[in-house]
């Protein structure tokens, strides 16, 4: 856990990887806190399954600061 959300230390999953890097910190999905990995896990089941979610996180810029970036997954409904 990083002071700002959930810290990505690897990922191991091939879509996740057009959006994620490791270093990269999860602030927010549909615009809800994320306390815990277990409250990411549920959460992603739930959005995963109504098709389409957003994510906020920040990503080192190289720079010794962060950006935040959001994304749009899945399509529309």
């Amino acid at each position: 856990r990083d002071q700002d959300g959930l810290l990505i230390t690897y990922v191991n999953d091939a879509p996740a990887t057009k959006f994620l890097k490791k270093g990269d910190v999860i602030v927010s999905l549909n615009g809800m806190d994320v306390p815990s990995e277990a409250d990411l896990s549920e959460m992603l089941g739930r959005l995963i399954a109504k098709g389409r979610y957003t994510i906020a996180i920040y990503r080192d810029n190289g720079a010794g600061s962060r950006n935040p970036l959001v994304f749009q997954v899945g399509g529309s409904r």
